[in-house]
């Protein structure tokens, strides 16, 4: 492979998160070269070095935490490495999200997974602080519902909804260039809901120089987590979707929120446009 890619994977120790490993290891929608894992371990009782305005953890609660998280992640990397040798694996174990946003800004990260289960709305309520720090912050973010499952004797199907800003967009030429060497689907398909956007989208196939995907164009006027919910799985789909951040309540109550579309059952590319 010309390019390395590496995929960041976000760990908590939970069964949830070890999700993302799975599904990249068994399905083949990724092309990668190495694994970059991190777990988050929350500091229990920090304390401050105010001259310095650092955190101090001398705190054995702490430190056993962090002794048991290299057990795990040590665990993580041997699984891995048993179905994939050649993988490249680096891993860090950190005390705050935000320490991933740093290794992100290297800029040699190509995807960051995270996964989890269904929830009931009170649940994703109380419990999605995490999960909209990093859609907002870490962009492209995957996300991998807990159950979904990948059939290896079925095509790969991207589907992206029509918008004027991803034909104009580094992410779009992300999503298909072949220089790229991160995603692998068979098959692309564009949702629009106007004729003038059907008009656009072929004439930007038109200009791809190697067509060597199948294009789909489906006209919905549906919502997208209402159109999810009817396909069928004769495919292996994942969705590409970049997400207005607004307010709390559109993040999380409005129908075609945050909540509603990590309750699909197929996997989310959240991006920016």
């Amino acid at each position: 492979m010309e390019n390395k890619t590496k995929i960041l994977i976000i760990l908590d120790g939970s069964e949830e998160n070890e999700r993302s490993i799975e599904f990249v290891l068994k399905s083949n929608f990724f092309k990668f070269d190495e694994f970059s894992l991190f777990f988050i371990l929350h500091p229990v009782n920090p304390v401050n070095q105010i001259r310095e305005k650092q955190l101090l953890y001398h705190d054995f609660v702490h430190d056993h935490g962090r002794k048991l998280a290299n057990m795990y992640v040590e665990k993580i990397q041997s699984l891995i490495l048993s179905k994939k040798p050649e993988i490249r694996i680096s891993h860090s174990i950190v005390n705050s999200k935000t320490n991933i946003l740093e290794r992100i800004s290297m800029q040699d990260i190509s995807f960051s997974l995270i996964s989890g289960s269904k929830q009931n709305k009170l649940n994703y309520l109380l419990l999605s602080k995490n999960f909209n720090y990093f859609l907002k912050n870490i962009r492209p973010l995957v996300f991998i519902p807990k159950n979904f499952i990948f059939d290896d004797r079925l095509n790969n199907n991207l589907v992206s909804k029509y918008s004027k800003k991803l034909f104009n967009s580094e992410m779009i030429n992300f999503l298909i260039n072949d220089k790229n060497n991160a995603l692998n689907f068979n098959k692309l398909t564009f949702l629009f809901s106007k004729e003038n956007e059907k008009i656009e989208i072929e004439k930007f196939i038109e200009r791809l120089p190697n067509n060597k995907y199948e294009f789909q164009l489906i006209k919905s006027n549906e919502k997208i987590t209402e159109f999810l919910s009817k396909l069928n799985n004769n495919e292996n789909l994942i969705f590409n979707y970049a997400p207005k951040i607004k307010s709390y309540f559109w993040n999380n109550l409005s129908k075609n929120s945050n909540f509603s579309l990590i309750n699909s059952k197929f996997p989310i590319i959240f991006n920016n446009y």
